[in-house]
């Protein structure tokens, strides 16, 4: 009797398990604890339910955005959920993981209820071609955990090409007034060689920009224009952070991408009185270089300065230099008389020599700009260097040189003279021979 209901219950036992194992799959996987059960969960990809481990039919192109949207079931309520999605199969995903991947804020759901999620990810420029996988991870604080992969497609585009890397020097500011160059890396993702690539570089705000050309470029290359891209930031701009703008033509011109940074313009100090807005309308505005340096003995230096007509008729201007006889020397170019046609700018350049007698130090000297109705002057600063007196060794060489070169003119003159004497000398023997001769046969 013992026997018949032990035996019963093993059966029933074994009945239970089986059931329960046949139901599994109406209740999520079975490792999950009970306080995140998925019974049902529904993955779509741009619009397109997916299931796991089937390629999808639609193709996508490297830098496309991909929308995934998961919607799910759990038997049980659980807190403090999470939906992730992730692209493996990429060789730098751990480098630029915000690329690759997405993942929800935490909320908590209630046992058989849908929830529904949306998700961005971005497929990387440089990822290879052919099919790779999204996985999709919800979890909940109780590290209970429901993961799924579903298969993508990649191609290449024909023309395709991104910019790597876009980097500045200086990196993050500069003095007004100076240079800033530009280093610009493009790499071509499409499988079309591509000619003839424009980068051009550009701070929109100040109008400057400045190009420079990539011959030809194959496929997965990766390189920068031979010269840096160059931009001097004019004089006097006013500080601040501006916008610099690295931009890239490529197939004919019909495709281009761009990348942005920014750089911090800081105030030179020699600026404060260097910008001038002239009395009267406030029409004209002058603009000047800082600090100089001259060096004694050699040409000087140069300072442009520069009109800027914002009125709308042309305008004629008087330039007059003082404080400069003292030390040194100077002259206008063109000329000391300028017309500066309305919303336009012309530069003056004036040429500034010390004098060999002229103390070191800072000078001040004034440039005065007159009009009909304008007048005003404006400081500009020289900075007096002593140059280099020439060593007295330099003339012991020059001496020496001049010397050395005399011996080796005597040594040839008594060559050339040896020569000739002796074609002479050879010449004079010859006529004898011939004479001599000529005696012998009658």
């Amino acid at each position: 009797m013992k026997k018949i209901i032990f035996g019963f219950l093993m059966a029933i036992l074994m009945l239970s398990g089986a059931l329960a194992y046949e139901c599994s799959d109406c209740y999520g996987d079975p490792a999950n604890t009970p306080e995140l059960d998925i019974i049902d969960c529904w993955v779509e990809i741009d619009g397109r339910l997916v299931y796991p481990d089937r390629t999808i039919y639609k193709s996508f192109e490297r830098g496309d955005e991909v929308e995934v949207s998961v919607e799910f079931v759990s038997k049980q309520d659980a807190e403090d959920v999470q939906i992730q999605a992730l692209i493996l199969g990429y060789e730098h995903g751990d480098r630029i993981y915000e690329d690759v991947s997405d993942i929800t804020s935490s909320f908590d759901v209630k046992a058989n209820r849908s929830y529904q999620k949306e998700l961005q990810l971005t497929i990387p420029d440089d990822i290879g071609t052919g099919e790779l996988k999204i996985r999709v991870i919800i979890s909940d604080r109780s590290s209970s955990t429901w993961v799924r992969d579903y298969n993508l497609d990649i191609e290449a585009q024909k023309h395709y090409v991104v910019i790597k890397r876009f980097t500045l020097d200086p990196s993050q500011e500069v003095l007004s007034g100076r240079g800033l160059l530009a280093k610009v890396y493009v790499k071509n993702m499409g499988d079309r060689e591509e000619e003839g690539v424009v980068v051009t570089v550009s701070i929109p705000e100040l109008d400057l920009e400045a190009t420079e050309f990539i011959d030809e470029l194959d496929p997965d290359d990766s390189t920068k224009p031979e010269d840096d891209l160059y931009l001097r930031i004019p004089m006097c701009t006013e500080p601040g952070t501006y916008v610099v703008r690295a931009t890239v033509e490529y197939d004919d011109g019909y495709e281009e991408v761009s990348k942005e940074t920014t750089i911090e313009i800081l105030e030179d100090e020699t600026c404060e009185t260097g910008g001038a807005v002239l009395p009267g309308d406030e029409k004209t505005i002058v603009t000047v270089p800082g600090k100089q340096d001259v060096v004694v003995g050699t040409s000087g230096a140069v300072y442009p300065i520069m009109i800027s007509n914002t009125g709308s008729t042309a305008k004629s201007y008087v330039l007059t230099i003082s404080g400069v006889d003292a030390w040194g020397t100077y002259r206008i170019d063109p000329s000391s008389v300028i017309v500066v046609d309305g919303k336009s700018t012309k530069t003056a350049y004036v040429y500034v020599t010390a004098n060999a007698d002229a103390s070191e130090g800072e000078k001040i000297f004034l440039v005065k700009v007159e009009s009909a109705s304008e007048s005003k002057e404006v400081p500009l600063t020289a900075n007096i260097v002593a140059g280099e007196a020439p060593a007295e060794t330099d003339w012991e060489r020059i001496k020496q040189g001049l010397e050395i070169g005399l011996v080796v003119l005597v040594v040839l003159l008594v060559l050339l003279g040896l020569i000739i004497g002796f074609n002479k000398l050879r010449g004079t023997k010859e006529e004898e021979s011939e004479e001599l001769t000529g005696q012998t046969y009658y």
